[in-house]
C-alpha cells in the first residue's frame, strides 16, 4: 500500500454537519400505518439492490409524517446500510428522483465529507471481502444479529488521495454500468415478451380486434394467422379453432429429488446441484455445491420451479446439466413450444396455483398441480411463430447474462485489490483494455 494511503475510521470521514450518520425511527414512530399511496419514499430491505443505488418498489409516507421523521432522512449522495437484517448491504441515494427519503427501521446513513472522501468509493469499500468480514465479526448476536451506528463510526477503512478515491471509484463504476445496460436490457426483452403473450394468449387481442372489425396492429402475415370469432370451451370463449389443454400437454415436468448427503460437497467434482432458489441468478442458477450420485436433472433451457416452501413458485432458467434437489422441478418444452411461452401461461396461472398449495407453514406444490394448470393452445402456425419469437428473444437473453456474469467476475476480482492497493489505476485500466472494455 502507498504511503500516501490512510487507515481513518469512518466518524474520520463523515461530514462535519449535522446528522451526517444517522439511523431509521424508532419502531413505534414508523408502522405500516402510516404509509400512504404518495408523498416522502421510505427505505427498506427491499430498496437495497445489489446494485450501485437504492430502488425498486418504495413504500411512502405524507410530507406531515416526514417531518416528524426530520432526523432520519437520508438525501442524494448518501450511502445507506442495512443495520437488521441481511448485513453487509450498502447502497447509495441515487440523484435526482426524489429530493429526500425516510431511513425503515431496518437501515442507517452516512454521508462523507467530499473534500476528503469519494461516496462511490466508499461505496465499493464496504463491498469488500475484507470490510464485508469485519461487518460479520463485529455484529451483535443477541437476538437478530444487527449493528448500529456505534459500530459504524468506528470501522476502519483504506483511504487513497482523493483523486486516486475517484479513479478507482470511475473503473468500477464503469464495469458496474455495463452490467447495469445488460441487467436492463434483459429485463425489457423479458417484459415486451411477456406483454405479447398475455395479449395473444391471455386478452386475446388480435381476436377480438377482427371481430369488432378493427386493425390488429400486427403485420398481415401474422394478423391472418389469427382467427376472426370465438368459441366455447369448458374455461368459456377461446379462439376459434383453440384448444384447451394444460402443461402436461405442452411439457414435461420433472420433479427433483435430492441425493444422499454423502455425495455433496463444494468441491467442484460431479455434476453442480442445485437445491432451490437461494441458488438463482438474476437469469440463471450460480451453484454451490456439487454432487457425485445426482437422482434427478434439468437440462440447458429447461425452466426451473421452486416447488417447497416461501418461496414456490419462483422460477429461474437451467444454461446447462444440473442435478435437482428436491425443492425444484425442471419443465421442459415438448419441442412445439418455448419454454419461455410456458413461463408466461404458468405465471399467469400462479396466484391460483399457490391458492392450492399445500402444508400452512411449508407450502408445496406437486407435479401434479403444475401438470394441471390450464393453457390454450393456439393454431399450429402460432405455435411455430410463438417458438421462433421466444427462442430469438431467449437467445438474446441469454447473451445479456453471459456478457453481464463476466463483467461481474471482472469487477469482483477487480474490486478487493484496487481497494486494497495490490494493483495500481494504470495496472487496472491495462487489465480491461485486454478483454475489450
Amino acid at each position: 500500500m502507498s504511503p500516501e494511503w490512510k487507515r481513518l475510521l469512518v466518524s474520520e470521514l463523515a461530514d462535519n454537519t449535522p446528522r451526517s450518520t444517522a439511523s431509521g425511527p424508532f419502531g413505534s414512530n414508523l408502522i405500516s400505518s402510516d404509509y400512504t399511496d404518495c408523498g416522502v419514499p421510505v427505505i427498506r430491505g427491499a430498496n437495497m439492490s445489489k446494485g450501485r443505488w437504492v430502488e425498486g418498489e418504495f413504500v411512502w409516507v405524507s410530507e406531515e409524517k416526514a417531518e416528524q421523521l426530520s432526523s432520519n432522512h437520508a438525501f442524494p449522495g448518501e450511502l445507506v446500510f442495512t443495520q437488521r437484517g441481511t448485513l453487509g448491504q450498502v447502497c447509495l441515494v441515487p440523484p435526482g428522483a426524489h429530493e429526500k427519503y425516510v431511513l425503515s427501521q431496518s437501515q442507517m446513513k452516512l454521508r462523507v465529507d467530499p473534500s476528503i472522501c469519494d461516496s462511490l468509493f466508499m461505496l465499493y469499500q464496504f463491498r469488500t471481502p475484507e470490510q464485508q468480514a469485519y461487518i460479520d465479526m463485529n455484529a451483535i448476536q443477541v437476538g437478530v444479529p444487527h449493528t448500529n451506528l456505534g459500530i459504524l463510526r468506528e470501522t476502519p477503512c483504506q483511504v487513497p488521495p482523493l483523486l486516486e478515491q475517484k479513479a478507482i471509484a470511475h473503473i468500477l463504476g464503469t464495469l458496474d454500468d455495463k452490467i447495469e445496460l445488460n441487467r436492463k436490457t434483459n429485463e425489457t426483452l423479458e417484459a415486451m415478451a411477456k406483454a405479447l403473450f398475455k395479449s395473444w394468449f391471455v386478452d386475446f387481442d388480435p381476436v377480438r380486434a377482427k371481430v369488432e372489425g378493427r386493425p390488429t396492429g400486427l403485420p398481415d402475415e401474422i394478423s391472418n394467422l389469427f382467427p376472426d370469432s370465438f368459441e366455447e370451451s369448458e374455461l368459456g370463449e377461446i379462439p376459434s379453432g383453440w384448444e384447451v389443454s394444460n402443461i402436461a400437454g405442452i411439457a414435461n415436468v420433472e420433479m427433483g429429488q435430492s441425493p444422499s448427503g454423502e455425495s455433496c460437497s463444494v468441491d467442484p467434482a460431479g455434476l453442480p446441484l442445485l437445491n432451490g432458489p437461494t441458488e438463482f441468478g438474476e437469469f440463471c442458477p450460480t451453484p454451490v455445491q456439487y454432487t457425485s450420485n445426482p437422482k434427478r436433472y434439468c437440462q440447458s433451457g429447461d425452466l426451473l420451479f421452486c416447488v417447497r416452501g416461501s418461496t414456490t413458485g419462483r422460477m429461474n432458467w437451467s444454461d446447462q446439466s444440473y442435478a435437482i434437489g428436491r425443492g425444484l422441478a425442471a419443465i421442459t418444452s415438448s419441442g412445439k413450444d418455448h419454454a419461455l411461452m410456458i413461463r408466461v401461461l404458468i405465471e399467469e396461472s400462479l396466484p391460483n396455483l399457490l391458492a392450492k398449495a399445500t402444508g400452512s407453514t411449508f407450502p408445496s406444490v406437486s407435479r401434479k398441480d403444475i401438470e394441471s394448470i390450464s393453457v390454450f393452445i393456439p393454431a399450429p402456425s402460432i405455435r411455430y411463430l410463438c417458438k421462433d419469437v421466444c427462442s430469438s428473444a431467449y437467445e438474446r437473453m441469454a447473451l445479456c447474462f453471459k456478457n453481464a456474469s463476466t463483467l461481474i467476475q471482472i469487477r469482483d476480482a477487480l474490486l478487493p485489490r484496487l481497494i486494497s492497493g495490490e494493483i495500481r489505476i494504470p495496472d487496472a485500466e491495462r487489465m480491461l483494455e485486454d478483454v475489450g472494455i
